[in-house]
């Protein structure tokens, strides 16, 4: 019961790039990713532990840190490198696994899909917040149904098109999905979709996909 690092998830080597971040090729995926150094070591450190023993170790690594903070960063960077499929997680650590990724700002999954299409068709039908900057106008509900239909997602996801993240509240209720698209160089990313359950959650779901964007 425990997290296990996949050695072979990645083509070649992590190379590491002038800002201080490691530029990757996740076998998963079709074009790289950028991770940073905190990420890269426990990556490497993870192979084996529990997320018990990771808290308990980075807590005397890092003593002026709070352990709410430790344990946020630990279970957030395992839960970026399980969606890349560069770690296994089983046993209660996968229980772990499962009700933070609910909870939390992440990428869309697969298993996700229904949730979110359900999510935005209801917001649709109640007239609420869906933004869409590849448009210059607001879409009818017949194109949002199709536009953001579990196939049309499902596909830009898949070749990078368009990257959606779900961001959830502090009660773990869904309040909006992003859509992220990035130019070819990966270093430049922009917000291509916003759908909101509410519009004065305006703020709070960019500042939540900021933080997994940094």
């Amino acid at each position: 019961m425990s997290i296990h690092t996949i050695k072979d998830s990645i083509l070649g080597v992590p190379r590491e790039e002038d800002n201080s971040t490691y530029l990757i090729y996740p076998q998963s995926y079709p074009r790289p990713h950028f991770i940073n150094h905190y990420m890269l070591n426990l990556w490497y450190e993870a192979d084996g532990k529990t997320f018990q023993k990771l808290f308990e170790e980075y807590q005397n690594r890092y003593r002026d840190v709070p352990i709410e903070k430790i344990q946020s960063d630990i279970i957030n960077s395992i839960i970026y490198l399980y969606n890349l499929e560069m770690v296994e997680v089983t046993g209660e650590d996968k229980e772990v696994l499962a009700a933070m990724s609910k909870s939390e700002t992440s990428i869309v999954n697969e298993q996700d899909f229904r949730e979110i299409n359900n999510f935005i068709l209801d917001i649709a039908a109640n007239q609420g917040c869906i933004l869409n900057f590849d448009y210059d106008r607001n879409l009818e509900k017949k194109e949002v149904e199709s536009v953001y239909s579990i196939p049309n997602m499902r596909i830009n996801q898949i070749h990078r098109k368009e990257i959606y993240f779900k961001i959830y509240d502090s009660s773990n209720v869904l309040i909006g999905v992003a859509g992220v698209s990035f130019k070819r160089s990966l270093e430049t990313c922009y917000v291509s979709t916003i759908i909101l359950s509410d519009l004065k959650k305006f703020g709070d779901v960019i500042d939540e996909l900021i933080k997994v964007l940094h």
